[in-house]
C-alpha cells in the first residue's frame, strides 16, 4: 500500500532528483528481487509469490522503476480480488469430547451431527463470493447422503456484511426452504446481526435460527430436530 501511495502521490517529488539518487533507489529497491536464493524460496513455497516478484523485476528493467513497481502492485491487487471472489470452505465435525468444531476433511475422526451439514466460509462474505458460497452450499445439500435437514452456515470470518451479501442469504434460504432444508448461521457478529434485523433478512431466517456459537447451535438444533427427525427424505421438495 505505501508503494501504491508513492507511485499515485509523491511521483513528482522525484522529477528534481539526480540520476544518481534515483539509480540509488533502484538498486534499492530491487535488490531483494535479485536474490536468487531468495527466489527460489518464493517458487518452492508459493508460486503466486515468485510470480509477483519476478513481475516486479522484469517490469523495472523494461519499463523503468515506477511503471515497473505499478505494474507488480496491480498484478497484487487483481490476484488479491481473484482469491477473494473464490473462497474455500470447510464442512466441519466435532471433535471427539470437545465442544469445538473443525474441518473433516483434516480430521477424519470428527464426529459429524446427524443431519446437520456445518459449513464454514473461510473468508469473509462479500458480494464478488457470494454467489459462488450459495451455489457451493446447494451443491453440498444435492450431494449429501441422507440428505440434511439443516445447513449450518458458521460466519466467523466476517466481520460485516455487505447489502449483496444479504439478499443472497435471504434468496439462500428460500431455496433451502423448497427442498426442506433450514439455514442456521452461528457466529454473527454484532453489526451482522443489526443489519439482518434492519432488513428483515433476520425475520426470513428466523430469530431462533441465528447462534452465537455453532456449539450452541447444535442444541438448538436437536432441540427442534428429534433424532428420529434429523434425516431428511429423499423425496421432500
Amino acid at each position: 500500500m505505501l508503494v501504491l501511495v508513492t507511485l499515485l502521490a509523491l511521483t513528482p517529488l522525484f522529477y528534481y532528483l539526480p540520476e544518481a539518487t534515483l539509480g540509488a533507489i533502484v538498486i534499492r529497491a530491487v535488490w531483494g528481487l535479485l536474490d536468487v536464493g531468495e527466489m527460489r524460496r518464493y517458487w518452492r513455497l508459493r508460486r503466486t509469490s515468485f510470480v509477483l516478484a519476478l513481475t516486479a523485476l522484469l517490469g523495472v528493467l523494461v519499463y523503468d522503476i515506477l511503471p515497473g513497481l505499478l505494474l507488480a502492485v496491480v498484478l497484487s491487487l487483481a490476484l488479491l480480488i481473484y482469491r477473494a471472489s473464490r473462497p474455500q470452505g470447510s464442512i466441519l465435525g466435532r471433535i471427539p469430547g470437545k465442544p469445538v468444531y473443525s474441518d473433516i476433511a483434516r480430521h477424519p475422526e470428527n464426529e459429524v451431527v446427524p443431519g446437520l451439514l456445518i459449513f464454514r466460509l473461510n473468508a469473509p462474505m462479500f458480494f464478488a463470493n457470494d454467489e459462488p458460497l450459495r451455489d457451493r452450499v446447494k451443491e453440498l445439500v444435492r450431494t449429501t447422503d441422507p440428505p440434511p435437514r439443516a445447513v449450518f452456515l458458521d460466519l466467523e470470518a466476517s466481520n460485516n456484511l455487505d447489502l449483496s451479501s444479504v439478499d443472497t442469504l435471504a434468496e439462500l434460504v428460500g431455496e433451502l426452504k423448497a427442498e426442506g432444508v433450514e439455514l442456521l448461521l452461528a457466529n454473527v457478529r454484532a453489526p451482522i446481526r443489526d443489519l439482518l434485523e434492519r432488513s428483515g433478512v433476520a425475520q426470513t431466517i428466523g430469530e431462533e435460527h441465528i447462534y452465537p456459537s455453532i456449539e450452541e447451535g447444535v442444541k438448538g438444533f436437536r432441540a427442534q430436530f428429534p433424532a428420529q427427525d434429523r434425516q431428511r427424505d429423499d423425496t421432500t421438495g
